[in-house]
């Protein structure tokens, strides 16, 4: 019986520990603007980019199929290799954009915690476990790395919107599956750097708490 109850007391605790550290991470978002600015903007800049890129290719590849659309083409243009050519460079530069952005999402997250390390150093002092930290830099890293997906979507449209008007022979039209690989991709690689950032933080926290 006793055994029960100590089991219900550490589930019960644990449960609030995690409910609290979600509410200090939620709380970080919005107190935390500068930061949460930094992270969630690099972000969106980084989809923004990268959806760019690839309607831009994808407008290349049409336009050129229609310029050389004729019955017979001469030997030495082969299609096939100019597709190649462009799929290609579409590839490399999306990835390059999703590559820099979560460098940088992974910088600015190391710059923003590691001037909160003292506090970290506080929070363990007085028996925050390990765990507690961790849960609440997740939850507001994860926030803001799908915040900063949702506006890169947005942003992007617009930035394929603009330079379509400033090169009108240059189609410029993101597609949904598109938008379903370079949003997902980027959220998901910068949350798992943001995150292996924050635990690597979490672990080895300031020696020498502020109290």
């Amino acid at each position: 019986m006793a055994g029960r109850l100590v089991e219900a007391t550490r589930r019960d605790t644990g449960l609030w520990a995690f409910r609290m550290a979600v509410s200090a991470g939620l709380g970080n978002v919005v107190h935390r603007r500068l930061g949460s600015l930094a992270l969630s903007g690099s972000i969106a800049v980084g989809v923004a980019l990268a959806l760019a890129i690839i309607a831009a290719s994808n407008g290349v590849n049409d336009r050129v199929s229609l310029l050389i659309d004729v019955p017979r083409l001469p030997p030495q243009i082969n299609l096939a290799a100019i597709h190649d050519v462009l799929h290609q460079t579409r590839a490399v530069l999306t990835w390059l954009a999703i590559g820099v952005t979560t460098t940088l999402a992974g910088v600015v997250t190391w710059l923003s915690l590691n001037r909160r390390r003292r506090e970290i150093g506080v929070k363990r002092h007085y028996g925050m476990h390990v765990w507690e930290v961790v849960t609440e830099f997740t939850v507001e890293g994860l926030v803001l790395c799908v915040a900063g997906g949702l506006a890169g979507i947005g942003l992007g449209h617009l930035l394929c919107d603009a330079l379509h008007h400033l090169m009108r022979a240059l189609p410029l039209h993101p597609k949904t599956r598109d938008t379903l690989f370079v949003f997902p991709t980027t959220v998901l690689l910068t949350f798992a750097v943001t995150t292996c950032v924050a635990c690597l933080l979490a672990v080895r926290p300031s020696s020498q708490p502020e109290l």
